[in-house]
């Protein structure tokens, strides 16, 4: 598999929301058989979004 010429939102938020936004480190692969992607990040210290 080739690196695609175009840069999605599944790629954005790997790639640059991700480590911006949760201190992750993200790398991506392209092979043969296919996208491998692995992913590291801290866990959140508490809720990000609202108790229902």
């Amino acid at each position: 598999m080739n690196e695609p010429q175009h840069q999605g939102l599944g790629s954005t938020l790997l790639e640059r929301v991700l480590p911006m936004q949760r201190n992750a480190q993200v790398e991506v692969h392209y092979d043969t058989k296919g996208l491998r992607f692995q992913l590291n990040a801290p866990l959140a210290e508490r809720r990000l979004l609202p108790d229902y």
